[in-house]
């Protein structure tokens, strides 16, 4: 009996390391009209973080996208002050269309470990985005922005942020932060960023973000219910002594 719970328990702990494996991954999908290119990462050399070095352009719909990269400390587990993060740097955007045009950027990982499952993590998100005018561009409709951090489910987003270019004042930078908000950690659990961008023909835009779920201390079993069940325990023996001696 005692070596069947024994293989059962060790079969359990291979089983959920192939399936933590699994669910590692590191995924950027670029998205314009009709057209969907997906870019995958891999496990750096310690095998603890993913990245994405994506240097040679890649188009989808009317977009130019160049020098895309982004990283991912999945899989590893959030200690000692470590936290799960998920960064792009700077990546240029360009609409090389003749109308106005929005692409949407999804970089998502669904790989992240933690060491307190069930526990809470804040989640927080900033980006920025620089917008450059093509010197034709009427400024008919404002280039814009918007910008989405989610882990498990629950999410906080940005308004959208817009700036009306025009040969005059060809370059705006827009900076945004997104949370914080709470919520609560599975393992593996899912954390992704979502980024909308529209922009008129000829514009382009240089963007960098980064989603942050800190873990919160795992709080331990409340001061007050410990000394309430300690003193049920001690009632409790009281008692029993009490008709132990009648």
């Amino acid at each position: 009996m005692k070596s069947s719970l024994v293989y059962a328990g060790v079969c359990g702990l291979l089983l959920s390391g192939f399936a933590s494996a699994a669910h590692a991954a590191l995924v950027a999908t670029f998205s314009s009209g009709a057209q969907s290119v997906n870019v995958s990462g891999a496990l750096d050399s310690t095998g603890q973080n993913y990245q994405i070095n994506e240097n040679q352009a890649t188009n989808v719909g009317n977009f130019l996208i160049e020098g895309f990269s982004a990283t991912s400390n999945s899989p590893s587990a959030p200690a000692n002050g470590q936290v799960p993060l998920e960064t792009a740097g700077s990546v240029l955007v360009a609409n090389v269309g003749s109308s106005f045009q929005t692409m949407t950027l999804n970089l998502a990982d669904n790989g992240f470990t933690s060491n307190a499952p069930g526990a809470v993590a804040v989640l927080t998100g900033a980006a920025s985005v620089t917008f450059f005018a093509n010197a034709g561009t009427d400024g008919s409709s404002p280039d814009y922005f918007q910008y989405t951090s989610s882990a498990n489910g629950t999410s906080v987003s940005s308004s959208d942020m817009t700036y009306s270019l025009l040969p005059a004042s060809s370059v705006g930078t827009v900076n945004t932060m997104v949370g914080p908000t709470d919520f609560a950690i599975t393992s593996p659990y899912t954390l992704s960023s979502k980024l909308t961008l529209g922009l008129n023909a000829g514009d382009s835009a240089t963007l960098t973000f980064q989603t942050d779920p800190t873990p919160a201390a795992a709080p331990l079993p409340g001061a007050g219910t410990l000394l309430a069940l300690g003193l049920i325990g001690l009632g409790a023996l009281g008692l029993q002594r009490k008709n132990c001696s009648l």
